[in-house]
């Protein structure tokens, strides 16, 4: 049977010989649990710089020229998409927001696609999540090269 605490009982014990103040051990453990559950939010939410999205951001007004594409690597576009060129001058765009929680990507760094929020990364070719905790590739986004200016795609054209 559980009874309560007598009332006399304080959260705070009072030492008569020294006049010292210590918390209870319910006060301690409480305060320690209430520590480790916002570490634990702390260690679950993106880093400062990081921006969520539950729907795509607008599409860019203006896309880089192909020659601003670096090889082998690739850009991330007003937060809105990322754009990727292979050795070959393959170009692929996809949506910058991951697919994990929504963050926007920051980089693309040695043909991987990366979330700076929990680390996801993708491929850069395909858009294929190579490390997790993302399980779903990046949106592909249509896009048309003329002349190495790099412009949204037609309803209908896959530009991937």
């Amino acid at each position: 049977m559980n009874t309560p605490p007598p009332a006399d009982r304080s959260p705070i014990e009072v030492n008569d010989d020294s006049q010292t103040v210590r918390p209870s051990r319910r006060v301690v453990l409480t305060a320690a649990a209430g520590i480790a559950a916002a570490g634990a939010v702390t260690s679950c939410s993106s880093s400062p710089e990081a921006v969520r999205y539950r729907t795509q951001p607008p599409f860019p007004e203006e896309l880089p020229h192909l020659d601003d594409l670096p090889k082998n690597g690739g850009l991330v576009v007003a937060g809105a998409i990322v754009l990727t060129r292979d050795q070959s001058d393959q170009v692929r765009a996809f949506s910058a927001v991951c697919t994990h929680q929504g963050c926007i990507v920051k980089q693309v760094t040695e043909n991987e696609i990366i979330c700076p929020c929990h680390d996801s990364r993708f491929d850069a070719i395909t858009g294929h999540p190579t490390r997790g905790p993302a399980t779903t590739s990046l949106k592909p986004i249509r896009i048309v090269i003329t002349d190495g200016v790099i412009t949204k795609g037609a309803p209908g054209f896959n530009g991937t």
